[in-house]
């Protein structure tokens, strides 16, 4: 699984082939930090990270700890792309807004790295700017609020290659602006909005010199056959739907036209009239 580049890091596939032509050493690093910054807190995060973690648990007992996800996992579509349940452990430290959240999850993320049977960590991050001017960071170091998260991330991702694990972590598109430890930066975004199909990632932070955005799929491709053949058929319900009810109407308007009173033809009139001057 592990692959040796030429700077002596070593990587593992992401299980897009795109993507590891475009990141150094033909994969993510097995140790160390890595920035991802989704449009939105969840969007894209596990498409892109879940074929390369499926990798690492496939090959090493223990966890995957997920620390301040926004979202539940989705169990069936994380099991299409590899990734079993029951090999997440999801930490839930501190409420998004509440005070002092950001560093209840990098004090989480920290012990999570140095456990011992834990194989990788997920830590979102989802303000980016949280505490005010020279506020304590988890070190005990007071500065601005960027400086202080910068020592953090500095910090862990120390710790992470210490360690000798894979730390992930997921940050608003305006973190792009800031200073960042981490070795390796990716930014995702959709594309147009008729096309749902893919998605678009940015390595704005690489060794090595710069190299052009990479299109992935948004959907695995047992996910995305699934979805299809379910639209496929709900289509077809529609249809069906629509043609009972336009048979049903054109029913009903034959029984209302057969019920209806229909006039007398002007020369049985002129009789009915003969007869009764007649009578």
């Amino acid at each position: 699984m592990a692959r040796s580049s030429g700077d002596a890091v070593e990587t593992w596939s992401t299980g897009h082939a795109a993507l590891d032509a475009a990141l150094p050493g033909g994969g993510w690093p097995l140790a160390g930090l890595v920035e991802v910054l989704p449009p939105q807190p969840g969007q894209f995060v596990w498409r892109l990270l879940a074929p390369g973690l499926s990798q690492v648990l496939a090959h090493k007992a223990g966890p995957l700890v997920l620390v301040g996800a926004p979202f539940e996992p989705f169990a069936p579509n994380l099991q299409a792309q590899g990734l079993a349940a029951a090999r997440l452990l999801c930490v839930r430290a501190g409420h998004r807004e509440a005070p002092g959240a950001q560093q209840a999850r990098l004090w989480a993320a920290q012990h999570a790295l140095q456990c011992a049977p834990v194989v990788a960590v997920l830590l979102w991050l989802e303000v980016a700017s949280q505490a005010p001017p020279n506020a304590t960071n988890s070190a005990g170091n007071t500065g601005s609020h960027t400086g202080a998260l910068a020592t953090d991330l500095r910090r862990l991702h120390l710790i992470a290659q210490t360690q000798h694990k894979p730390l992930f972590v997921m940050r608003p598109p305006a973190a792009r602006r800031e200073a960042s430890a981490a070795p390796l930066r990716l930014s995702l975004r959709g594309l147009e909005a008729d096309d749902h199909t893919r998605f678009e990632v940015d390595v704005f932070k690489r060794r090595g010199s710069p190299v052009q955005p990479v299109s992935l799929p948004a959907e695995p491709v047992q996910l995305a056959a699934l979805l299809q053949a379910a639209r496929e058929i709900r289509a077809q319900e529609l249809e069906w739907d629509t043609e009972q009810q336009m048979a049903q109407q054109s029913e009903e308007q034959m029984a209302q036209q057969s019920l209806a009173p229909h006039p007398a033809a002007p020369h049985t009139r002129a009789r009915h009239v003969d007869r009764a001057l007649t009578a």
